[in-house]
């Protein structure tokens, strides 16, 4: 569409919203074209002056009558938007047009609708980037305005704007310091006049709430200040201002000692975190080898308030809000060292690690009573001993007592904890990140072992004893680098059992902590049927930590027990449908990340993976379709292993009798998404000669898979059944009999399916089915070779261009022949499914470079001596010639005609015959269809040469997709829409009288 259009519609439309009375039928409408108008105001001079000359003629027509609302939101925004430009700003405010918006809509005042308060402040947001918007802003006062939408909190995105609005002006007038002094105070007001006492009882926390509803507002409001702030820049004084006029440390420290609700020590809690991390940022000093270090008074001021906030919280039995501390403290950590990477006096400990110990202190209380005995324990919290300094083992002793002696949900904090973990898990490096892994695992642990059986503990569950017995019997076999972190974990051990550090743990309390503390664990008892929450959210944790992290032997030793874990949930006969879905996907990635050695060495012996199999083959007939969508999903990932990296694999498939079973399940299963994934197992497994020799070759598939396409109304089954078909094709041989049967199956796929994906499948089909045909005609890795070896003459031949040609022509009449060219041509100009046109492409942009390599560009007068596999009836090659004979003379017009007819048909009659079965429709569906087929059989291969290479297929694709880019949200369509909208409402009316 033409600028000189688009600017006379939107003239049209603008005088529409000048209009007395006039309402949107959507305000969608005037979101797209606010838009589209502040793309094009940077490059039309005549939008400008149009959006100029309407601005204008509103302020001067709603003076007296007021627009509606959509209207005044889209105006104050448009204004804003043309603010952006210094130029366009300087000639509304000599208009004075920014004060007289202020006063037709009374944006000063305090009643203003919430999206009326948004539009408001997003116009001052747009102007405060320069320097004329924002002396404006200061000059008018409008920036107290603001002040009480985020204080007042009228709705959550107001509140959010209008504290962005707040610290862009702050961060781009922090050398104004008489100004900002000045914002600051009038942020901190209500901190600064706060008189309500302390809280005294739980009960009147709605009270305390309502009293302090404007405090916990202004609190919010400074938190957010200070950490857009501080983080900005190195030199930024705007977080020294807030320190000195709220007086801020002394205030927050009053609020949290006196606060009890834990609702409002929300408002408080990062606000004081900030605080402590603050410090460190003002206490940075350069060294000598010119690197950022912080000062040793300024590091034991952080390590004071760091501490003195989680002791606070054990005081107060806060022991989920110690969690969210040190997470708060992490994040913001990470935030400082992208800001400036600086080094702490503190050599030994690592931050990070601080933080997570404390973060995973709530998990430890779960374990029973005797599993600290066990060695790979002992390794792991020696290991947790020597990266922690004492203050933090201090608190963490503190953490305990006070959630073993007090009656807390220890199951929900623990949970709680697990998730804090993963908020911040993005945060982490791969050193500090296998601290929370190998918590949870040993909390894993202990769900699964009894503590009163502690002999087979000691058998099944201690993986390093089961390991080093390994290493010692096929030591030949055992990788350098397991063995080498076999004997650092020994040595670490024996390390652990001399220290006296260790020794201290050793016992439940240190001797300076001497306490009576008698609650069992939660873990005590049948912890999978009696605490499924924690259970859930672990098996969770572990999966997310191992998806992000990939952790490997090197890295801890309990990766090796996660199989054999996952395993023991997924066969204990309480375990919920949930749980046994998140222990699949632990066993999935478990054989994924982590084999057990045996296998991984390639040894063989008893191992955990000895018990999947029959664990699978029960998930499979599990009642609950999950469960067995998820086994499912274990089983594509052994088949996948199986083909290449552990063929070993293979017997345990077929020991367990798993190809029938899934077979049956992906035959017959009642959910449709058991069915694709049992499929797609079926598609990875045809391709092992073993599994197809032993069982799969006497599965009939391709006889099933056939009639599940024909018969399945799921486009995500029919979809992977495409799949399997092809994966048959290509991997294993067939007779011509059942060849043109898959043909025929595929052509349907790809012509008549109503899901575009299931049409992708059918065209890689094709796609494979064209590179076939041509390695049989000689061509090796895309080319053809000099000489090849011809199976038709039994000998060797030379690959002249000549010959080359014939070859090209057999393989184009043969196509044509099963119907591979109109598929082609049809799936191309598919004008439901961009996707599909779009792959159709390739697949002819690919073929027809190799043609134009060969020159194969002018047809062939003699064509049907050129099959390769001629036509047994002498009836269909009569008609073959026929057709031929009868498109040669125009067959540019005959072949559009064709297409049109197909495209034509694949509405509702091409919807009834995918559906026959279900909808019992009659015999005119199946007419229907074989019509539809019959018209892409007349495509020839004259045909088909003439179409692709007398069009651009490149610029075709890129034309479609533009128009699919725009073509609903386009500017031109937007501002159709919206007269077209206006006309019918005017003509609705004018009908009612």
């Amino acid at each position: 569409m033409e600028t000189s259009s688009i600017n006379e519609k939107l003239s049209e439309v603008l005088k529409l919203f000048l209009l007395p009375n006039y309402n949107v039928a959507s305000t969608t409408y005037l979101d797209l074209l606010l838009t589209h108008i502040a793309n094009a105001i940077t490059k039309s001079d005549n939008q400008c002056q149009i959006i100029k000359d309407y601005i204008e003629k509103a302020c001067q027509t709603w003076i007296d009558n007021k627009p509606c609302q959509p209207v005044t939101v889209f105006t104050i925004k448009l204004i804003g938007a043309m603010g952006k430009n210094e130029n366009y700003f300087d000639y509304f405010n000599k208009l004075n047009i920014y004060d007289k918006v202020l006063d037709i809509f009374n944006l000063r005042q305090d009643d203003l609708s919430a999206s009326v308060k948004m539009a408001y402040t997003k116009m001052l947001i747009d102007i405060i980037g320069h320097s004329c918007g924002r002396k404006w802003v200061i000059d008018s006062g409008v920036w107290k305005d603001v002040i009480k939408f985020a204080q007042f909190n009228h709705t959550m995105y107001v509140t959010r704007e209008s504290q962005k609005f707040i610290c862009q002006l702050l961060i781009n007038e922090s050398q104004n310091i008489d100004l900002c002094t000045e914002i600051i105070k009038k942020v901190s007001e209500p901190l600064i006049n706060d008189t309500y006492g302390i809280q005294v009882h739980t009960a009147l926390e709605d009270l305390y709430l309502d009293q302090t509803r404007v405090l916990s507002t202004t609190l919010n409001l400074i938190t957010s200040i200070l950490e857009n702030t501080l983080f900005n820049s190195l030199d930024n004084t705007i977080p020294n201002l807030l320190y000195d006029i709220a007086n801020l440390e002394v205030r927050i420290k009053a609020l949290l000692e006196a606060c009890i609700s834990t609702k409002f020590l929300a408002n408080i809690h990062k606000l004081w975190v900030l605080i402590f991390i603050s410090k460190l940022k003002f206490g940075f000093k350069t060294n000598e080898n010119n690197e950022i270090v912080v000062r040793q008074e300024t590091w034991n001021k952080f390590r004071l308030g760091y501490c003195y906030l989680q002791t606070l919280f054990i005081s107060k039995n806060y022991i989920t809000e110690l969690i969210r501390t040190n997470k708060f403290s992490l994040i913001y950590w990470k935030k400082l060292q992208n800001l400036q990477a600086f080094r702490t006096p503190e050599t030994k400990h690592k931050f990070e690690h601080q933080v997570v110990v404390s973060m995973v202190t709530p998990l430890f209380v779960c374990l029973k009573k005797n599993y600290k005995k066990y060695d790979i324990f002992e390794i792991f919290v020696y290991k947790v001993f020597s990266i922690t300094c004492q203050p933090i083992q201090r608190l963490a002793y503190e953490a305990r007592d006070v959630m073993l002696k007090e009656d807390l949900p220890l199951e929900l904090i623990c949970k709680s904890c697990i998730e804090m973990v993963l908020e911040v898990v993005d945060l982490m490096d791969r050193d500090t990140a296998v601290i929370p892994f190998q918590s949870m695992c040993h909390v894993l642990k202990n769900y699964v072992t009894s503590e009163t059986d502690s002999n087979e503990m000691q058998d099944d569950g201690d993986c390093r004893g089961e390991i080093l017995q390994m290493s010692n019997e096929n030591s030949h076999d055992t990788s350098p680098i397991l063995l080498s972190a076999l004997r650092q974990n020994s040595e670490n051990c024996q390390q652990a059992q001399n220290s006296n550090g260790y020794n201290q743990i050793q016992h439940i309390n240190p001797p300076n902590h001497q306490r009576n503390v008698v609650r069992k664990s939660i873990l005590d008892g049948d912890p999978i049927v009696d605490a499924p929450i924690l259970l859930s959210t672990l098996l969770h944790g572990v999966a997310v930590m191992t998806e992000k992290f990939q952790f490997k032997w090197s890295d801890c030793v309990e990766t090796i027990c996660v199989l054999s874990l996952a395993q023991e949930v997924l066969n204990h006969s309480g375990t919920s449908p949930n749980l046994c879905v998140r222990a699949l996907k632990i066993c999935k990635l478990a054989i994924e990340n982590f084999m057990p050695p045996n296998l991984a060495l390639l040894v063989n012996g008893e191992s955990h993976m000895n018990k999947i199999g029959p664990t699978l083959y029960k998930r499979l007939h599990d009642s609950n379709w999950e469960v067995r969508d998820s086994a499912l999903e274990v089983l594509l990932v052994i088949a996948n292993i199986s083909e290449t990296t552990y063929p070993a694999f293979q017997e345990l498939i077929l020991t367990n009798k798993l190809l029938s079973l899934v077979t049956d399940i992906a035959m017959k299963d009642g959910e449709s998404y058991v069915r694709a994934s049992a499929l797609k197992f079926i598609a990875i497994a045809v391709r092992i000669n073993n599994l197809w020799n032993k069982e799969l070759s006497s599965l009939h598939l391709i006889e099933r898979s056939i009639e599940l396409f024909s018969e399945e109304s799921e486009a995500i089954v029919r979809k992977e059944v495409v799949i399997l078909i092809r994966e048959l094709y290509v991997y294993r041989q067939w007779p011509n009999t059942v060849l043109d049967t898959i043909n025929h199956t595929m052509v349907v796929a790809a012509i008549l399916d109503l899901h575009w994906e299931v049409k992708i499948n059918a065209l890689s089909y094709w796609h494979d089915f064209i590179k076939f045909q041509l390695t049989e005609q000689g061509m090796l890795d895309g080319e053809f070779p000099m000489v090849t070896f011809s199976k038709e003459h039994k000998k060797i031949v030379q690959l002249d261009d000549k010959e080359i040609k014939n070859r090209l022509d057999k393989v184009l009449q043969y196509m044509a022949k099963e119907n591979c060219l109109g598929v082609l041509l049809v799936t191309l100009e598919d004008e439901s499914d961009f996707e599909v046109s779009k792959c159709a492409a390739d697949i002819i942009n690919e073929l027809k470079c190799l043609l134009l390599k060969y020159k194969l560009d002018q047809p062939t007068q003699n064509n049907t001596s050129l099959y390769s596999n001629p036509c047994n009836s002498k009836s269909n090659s009569n008609c073959s010639l026929k057709s031929s004979e009868s498109t040669a003379k125009n067959p540019e017009k005959d072949l559009s005609h064709i297409i049109d007819d197909i495209i034509d048909s694949n509405d509702s009659s091409l919807l009834a015959t995918m559906y026959k079965n279900s909808l019992k429709m009659n015999d005119d569906c199946v007419n229907e269809k074989r019509e539809a087929l019959g018209r892409i059989s007349k495509v020839t291969r004259e045909q088909f040469l003439s179409h692709i290479l007398n069009t651009d297929i490149d610029a075709y694709i890129t034309e479609r997709r533009n128009w699919l880019n725009t073509y609903t949200v386009s500017y031109d369509s937007i501002l159709d829409d919206i007269l077209t909208v206006y006309a019918q409402t005017d003509t609705i009316s004018m009908d009612c009288y």
